[in-house]
């Protein structure tokens, strides 16, 4: 029996819709997952596929409309705004495309931030200091954002989401904005974090060279689960790649057969 200490995350019947204009757009429908502890899962899907809308679900960022997401057995739903906040900041590591580092900070005190935000830390400066140590940023410790590379800044960034030592880590396109090199040395960090400290992560991304980094790929089209592929099944990101590829065309063919 699946416990939710072997459960960190589950979303059941997910449904999030937007209005644009007159029109209502389901970015989201009726969607079911489980991520069983020290997974890693990335999630696929052209752009308009829902799978950012379903990760800031996840993170508790956006409620949804219909459904839940339970992180260790909690429902985010049903948490007030400041209640659910809090439990963010201290179950929930984010790690985004955008880092979000506050560019007059240096790479320490980046790091330092969710601890003295929530003040569960006596020492946060030592923390974060061996946070940076342990991403090969020691010596850029005091460096302002600004002052880094693309690369350099990520590791800040997932340095900070590792701060408070979260259930799970959510990460959304983390490699978006890096050259070929530094995507493959952020997908290293995050497959070591996760084999060795056991760190649960969920990963989204439209790349299959990103993916063939983590354990299982979830695929969405049209806010719909559409398929789930085993990583291990593929020699390559080029035969993952195909695999995709042709789900997603199976599915027009499919649709256009019932119009």
């Amino acid at each position: 029996m699946l416990t939710v200490e072997s459960l960190p995350l589950t979303v059941s019947n997910l449904g999030k819709s937007f209005r644009q204009g007159s029109n209502e757009i389901a970015a989201l429908a009726n969607f079911n997952f489980d991520l069983k502890a020290g997974e890693f899962v990335t999630f696929m899907g052209a752009s308009g596929s829902g799978k950012s809308t379903l990760l800031h679900l996840m993170a508790g960022l956006t409620r949804p409309d219909t459904g839940s997401v339970e992180v260790e057995g909690q429902d985010l739903s049903k948490l007030s705004d400041g209640t659910l906040t809090k439990f963010r900041r201290r179950r929930i590591g984010l790690v985004f495309q955008a880092l979000n580092l506050v560019p007059t900070l240096s790479a320490l005190e980046n790091v330092c931030l969710p601890l003295q935000a929530d003040n569960s830390a006596k020492d946060e400066y030592r923390i974060a200091a061996s946070l940076l140590e342990k991403l090969g940023l020691a010596d850029r410790q005091n460096h302002l954002p600004g002052a880094m590379s693309g690369g350099e800044q990520q590791r800040v960034a997932i340095a900070r989401a590792l701060s408070i030592d979260p259930a799970l880590i959510l990460a959304d396109e983390p490699t978006g904005n890096l050259d070929s090199a530094n995507s493959r040395a952020i997908c290293q960090l995050l497959r070591d974090l996760n084999q060795n400290e056991g760190r649960s992560i969920v990963l989204v991304t439209h790349e299959p060279e990103v993916a063939m980094w983590s354990d299982r790929v979830v695929i969405l089209k049209d806010g719909h689960y559409l398929a789930e592929l085993q990583v291990s099944d593929f020699q390559s990101a080029q035969d993952l790649s195909q695999r995709y590829h042709q789900l997603i065309e199976s599915e027009l063919e499919v649709k256009e057969v019932i119009a």
